[in-house]
């Protein structure tokens, strides 16, 4: 594990402990695959404040607030280079973006942290990892509304991973709780990935 990313990940924890980590970091430091699989290598790590902490962070009205200039700064809007050179991006309801992304489900989770993540200590750091459900459905929206996006293909194979990981496991246990706020076609996408997951475990 890169030095750097640990470094930054608990410098950003120091001030917000709540965040819930979500994307390909997630599901790295999550175990989120199977153990003859690899997680995705990622270059930056996401992460949804809960939510009184996001409104303090909008209220602030600075490009980065006080509490973070110790050791970062700021790239673009809700997005945060570490001194040492890591991207920390946080994830909004409220966030402007140039992709489309699930906000209701964002929401919820921001609202209902216990819901949707899990405390657990990796590499000396305790911090929030959001449920495996919950990182595919932040991940569908993307996929479907950005067909030729340079995530897409990236963001194919982590659903994918961690399908087979929750089949594999039978640990699928929050897929109803995120389908309550997915589209029907992001509904038959999972469903599309689940089948095909099925498939490849039976093949293994």
């Amino acid at each position: 594990m890169n030095n750097n990313f640990l470094v930054a990940i608990r410098d950003f924890l120091k001030v917000y402990p709540d965040s819930i980590l979500v994307g390909a970091f997630a599901i790295r430091l999550g175990d989120y695959v199977r153990p003859v699989e690899e997680p995705r290598s990622t270059s930056d790590v996401d992460f949804v404040l809960e939510s009184n902490d996001f409104v303090e962070f909008v209220l602030s009205n600075q490009e980065i607030p006080d509490k973070l200039k110790d050791n970062f700064i700021t790239s673009k809007r809700h997005q945060f280079e570490h001194k040492n050179g890591v991207g920390i991006d946080i994830l909004s309801h409220v966030m402007k973006s140039d992709f489309q992304m699930n906000r209701e489900l964002l929401n919820f989770m921001m609202e209902n942290l216990d819901k949707c993540s899990n405390i657990v200590t990796k590499y000396q750091i305790t911090l929030r990892i959001a449920k495996p459900e919950f990182i595919i459905g932040s991940k569908l929206r993307y996929i479907i509304g950005n067909p030729k996006g340079i995530r897409k293909k990236d963001y194919e194979a982590d659903c994918e991973r961690v399908l087979r990981y929750l089949l594999s496991e039978n640990k699928m246990e929050n897929k109803d709780l995120v389908f309550i706020y997915l589209w029907p076609v992001e509904k038959d996408l999972w469903n599309e990935m689940e089948e095909t997951a099925r498939i490849q475990i039976q093949a293994d």
